[in-house]
């Protein structure tokens, strides 16, 4: 967060955006979804490609220059 502030670039919180997604969803539909019992901080193997849509999601709602690349 502060190489951002100090290099004047776009910071993507992931740790702070999948757990207010995981707060929305609820328990149950984040470990279906994207984690494993007791670890909401790592992605298992096989719903990894999960972070895609959130990292998607932050970039979409940043002013990175590289939101240009996302779809519309």
């Amino acid at each position: 967060r502060r190489v951002a502030v100090d290099h004047e670039v776009a910071f993507l919180d992931l740790e702070e955006h999948s757990f207010q997604v995981f707060d929305r969803l609820g328990e149950a539909e984040t470990l279906r979804l994207y984690a494993e019992e007791g670890d909401r901080t790592h992605f298992p193997p096989d719903k990894a490609f999960r972070v895609t849509d959130l990292v998607t999601e932050l970039l979409a709602a940043s002013t990175s220059p590289l939101r240009c690349y996302l779809p519309e």
